[in-house]
């Protein structure tokens, strides 16, 4: 998400917990669920879908 949005929005059981810009938001998180969806992500590499693209576009046929 940090990778491709410029906004974010954490919801938590269909009510907003956390919004704003994702630079703000990313550091630190406020609010606790934020913080836990964040820890939950085994590697928070931005690169990794340039690198799946780049491993997948053989696949692609137009």
């Amino acid at each position: 998400v940090k990778a491709i949005a410029d906004e974010v929005v954490v919801m938590l059981q269909g009510k907003v917990v956390e919004q704003g810009p994702t630079q703000t938001l990313f550091t630190p998180p406020h609010h606790a669920y934020t913080q836990k969806l964040l820890s939950s992500v085994p590697q928070m590499d931005p690169n990794w879908l340039n690198e799946l693209l780049i491993q997948r576009q053989h696949e692609v046929t137009l």
